[in-house]
């Protein structure tokens, strides 16, 4: 950061404030480029001097690529271990979080069992393309069974591109605890055959849920949820 005129190196790091870029994190094949998790429990307190009160701030690039043809890839992964992941205040993207598979499983961000943070909040690029047959996903946002993610809030773009018969998940939430999704900019799921492009799905959830969608304005940048919506019983 150079938010001091004053001072070079305000973080201490021995790299001056202006020459300082943004973190760029790629894993190349199956592993994710990031991955949180253990048998143990964890506890992320907030980011230090993030107003924002997250205890998970990315700022720069987290990419995961499959590289070979079906190789599953995976850019930011919490929980799936065993052990709780409790990430305090929530998870906040500004940077890009990605994933890219030749014909094999991408996800993007991945709340699996025992991840639990109150929001996400987006206002970056979440991105997953990948899957080009039965039985396989592209999942920019996914929040497994036995994870826990209450709110979603994006005013960047969370996308998932699939082809042929691949399937494209923008959002989707097994866990049935999402209960609120407002969107400012786009949710696209693009690529597959007709059924096959779900820009959210909160099925899992039978307690009832809400989507709020900005309006567009004239001359303003682009509002839109692209691909199917699906709702639980509840909602």
């Amino acid at each position: 950061a150079d938010n001091d005129e004053d001072e070079d190196d305000e973080d201490e790091v021995g790299v001056p404030d202006n020459a300082e870029g943004d973190a760029d994190i790629i894993a190349y094949g199956e592993a994710p480029a990031v991955s949180v998790g253990s048998s143990d429990d964890i506890q992320i307190g907030a980011v230090s001097g993030d107003e924002s009160g997250h205890g998970l701030s990315v700022r720069g690039r987290i990419r995961g690529v499959g590289v070979y043809e079906d190789v599953d890839a995976a850019a930011l992964v919490l929980g799936g271990q065993g052990g709780a992941v409790d990430v305090a205040g929530g998870i906040g993207i500004s940077g890009t979080v990605s994933a890219t598979s030749d014909g094999g499983n991408a996800v993007a961000l991945r709340l699996a069992e025992g991840a639990s943070t109150p929001e996400l909040v987006n206002s970056g690029s979440i991105r997953a393309g990948g899957g080009n047959a039965e039985g396989t996903a592209a999942e920019a946002v996914a929040i497994e069974s036995g994870a826990s993610l209450s709110e979603i809030r994006n005013s960047g773009a969370i996308e998932a591109v699939t082809a042929e018969e691949g399937t494209a998940y923008a959002i989707v939430d097994r866990s049935g605890t999402v209960g609120l999704v407002v969107n400012d900019r786009t949710i696209t799921a693009r690529g597959g055959e007709d059924g096959r492009n779900i820009a959210i799905d909160l099925s899992a959830n039978a307690g009832g849920a809400i989507i709020r969608q900005s309006a567009a304005e004239e001359g303003g940048p682009d509002r839109t949820i692209q691909g199917d919506i699906r709702l639980g019983g509840g909602a």
